[in-house]
């Protein structure tokens, strides 16, 4: 069951992937804009009204895991007429023209590359009608073009020689060399990035094969485990304390793939026990078939007061080039 739902989300893969390589011009130019940036080229009248709303309805809503609900894009209007020059060097950017036939398209490195920019033509019924039902692809879309563009600039950066990681539960990930081991235990590692006034870190462990189970129990299996490795290992400062998943809201689960296995991605928050810290954390629990066990990497973030969503941004890169070796 677990091979059959691994080839179906590989075959999906494949599927949306053709509709985005339909062939444009190439560019040579590097798109250059901040991370989960989109620039939305629209009219002011357009922007302050009901298509605007359809927009940021289905670009900034909540960020998932994240306390203050930071919006999942950032959105930076900008007037047709205004839009050239460094404007169109955006890796993501929304176009709407109500000049032309109703419909919607998306094409790739258009002005700059790596890029995504969708357009939307219509009416102004047409063109929400569009945006709302295109909003999730669209999302996954840039979040995708996101994601691969930070793998590619972590990558590139200096990266730790340290070999914890291989020696202890032999797995490699693209990790900057500002992260640190904080912790290392037999079958366990934190790793660890100070922040001002907090933390970017992340864990790896492995269970064995079935302890994140595929049922009904899931999202419980999964923060009982959670709660069993922050008992254990993840310790605040007062005495008695340590992490554990938030009670309030379940974690989000989704299918994914890590290094071409099956794999689940969770996302939530953590609360200290007999503490007083908490924050947003992303798991993804790997199968590991020939090892018969399950590899968990998680990202977690303390960052008082602070934007969360770009710091957990930054540690999903990571965890997303996790190999196991």
């Amino acid at each position: 069951m677990k091979k059959a739902t691994f080839l179906l989300l590989i075959f999906l893969a494949t599927l949306s992937c053709k509709d985005d390589k339909t062939t444009y011009a190439e560019t040579a130019v590097t798109a250059q804009s901040r991370m989960n940036h989109v620039v939305v080229v629209i009219e002011n009248e357009d922007w302050t009204g009901t298509i605007g709303d359809a927009i940021r309805n289905a670009l900034a809503d909540p960020f998932l895991g994240v306390i203050n609900e930071e919006p999942a894009f950032s959105l930076n209007q900008i007037q047709p007429k205004n839009f050239n020059g460094f404007a169109t060097k955006s890796r993501n950017i929304v176009i709407v023209d109500k000049d032309k036939p109703k419909g919607h398209a998306h094409k790739k490195n258009v002005y700059a590359r790596p890029q995504s920019v969708f357009y939307f033509a219509g009416t102004q019924e047409d063109v929400i009608s569009e945006i709302e039902a295109n909003a999730e692809k669209i999302k996954q879309l840039i979040s995708k073009n996101e994601i691969t563009e930070k793998g590619r600039q972590i990558a590139n950066s200096t990266l730790s020689e340290d070999k914890s990681l291989e020696e202890n539960l032999g797995i490699k990930m693209n990790l900057p060399a500002i992260y640190k081991t904080a912790r290392e235990e037999d079958n366990f590692l934190w790793i660890e990035r100070p922040t001002p006034n907090g933390t970017m870190n992340i864990l790896a462990y492995a269970v064995p094969a079935g302890t994140i189970t595929n049922d009904s129990t899931q999202v419980q299996s999964i923060i009982d485990t959670r709660d069993k490795i922050g008992r254990k290992y993840v310790h605040g400062r007062l005495e008695g304390s340590y992490m554990v998943t938030e009670n309030v809201f379940a974690p989000y689960v989704k299918e994914e793939i890590i290094d071409n296995k099956p794999a689940l991605e969770a996302r939530g928050r953590w609360d200290l026990k007999n503490g007083f810290m908490a924050g947003p954390f992303v798991n993804y629990i790997i199968e590991d078939e020939v090892n018969e066990r399950q590899v968990v990497v998680e990202g977690f973030v303390f960052a008082p007061q602070k934007n969360k969503r770009d710091l957990l941004f930054e540690l999903e890169a990571i965890l997303r080039s996790t190999k196991i070796l």
